[in-house]
């Protein structure tokens, strides 16, 4: 039931809401409280507006814009202190992670050496042991 916008009528809450610029529970709100004026055809509730109302809401709504923009502001500027703190630390997390990164890769590289020469060593000792077991009796114990 939307009609021209500068003209006092009945408006549906949806087309009222967007007209004053204002969410539902907001619109609902002046309902109950009756600062502005409400009939239900049916199902539906329309709301009247007029130049008072739009007046009186815009009044109200730029009070509450302005203590938002305060608070904004404020928000912003914790936000973007939060910010950069968190950067920061990302740096110094990044940096300990690269340094733990190369301690890791070293201390990797010095395992797989040792494993290698244990590895060897042991390899070593198994073909002595198959050497002394391919000997006879007799030369394991006098060593011929």
């Amino acid at each position: 039931m939307k009609q021209n916008g500068n003209e006092p009528s009945w408006y549906s809450v949806n087309d009222a809401m967007e007209t004053l610029g204002v969410c539902r529970r907001t619109m609902y709100e002046y309902i109950n409280t009756e600062k502005v004026q409400s009939k239900k055809e049916g199902k539906y509730r329309f709301v009247w507006i007029d130049d008072e109302v739009k007046s009186s809401i815009s009044d109200r709504n730029g009070i509450s814009t302005i203590q938002n923009s305060k608070y904004t502001d404020e928000a912003f500027s914790i936000l973007s202190e939060q910010i950069n703190y968190l950067q920061e630390q990302n740096k110094e997390l990044q940096e300990q992670v690269k340094e733990q990164s190369k301690r890791h890769d070293v201390i990797v590289l010095g395992l797989s050496n040792t494993v290698t020469e244990q590895k060897l060593e042991l390899q070593s000792a198994q073909f002595e042991l198959n050497e002394e077991k391919s000997k006879g009796w007799f030369r394991r114990v006098f060593n011929f």
